[in-house]
């Protein structure tokens, strides 16, 4: 976990284009997936954020995640389901 990345710590490492918005929004933990900084903690007690994904509306920066496309005979297969 890496906290307070102004500016990144590893030249390899980059923030995704909502990380501004992530930080205003108050985050306090990253941790590193896909080469980018992703916001892992809001420095806010685990409940009240369990509260708010089983009961309230939340939102994640997911600018690390990959698309992928499945090319071939089997895309459509039952077995990837």
């Amino acid at each position: 976990m890496v906290a307070a990345v102004h500016p990144p710590l590893y030249p390899s490492t980059r923030t995704s284009p909502y990380f501004p918005r992530t930080e205003a929004a108050g985050a306090v933990e990253y941790i590193v997936y896909n080469h980018m900084y992703m916001p892992l903690g809001y420095g806010r007690d685990p409940r009240e954020e369990y509260r708010a994904v089983t009961e309230a509306v939340v939102l994640w920066d997911v600018g690390a995640q990959r698309q992928t496309e499945l090319r071939g005979r089997t895309r459509s297969s039952s077995r990837l389901s």
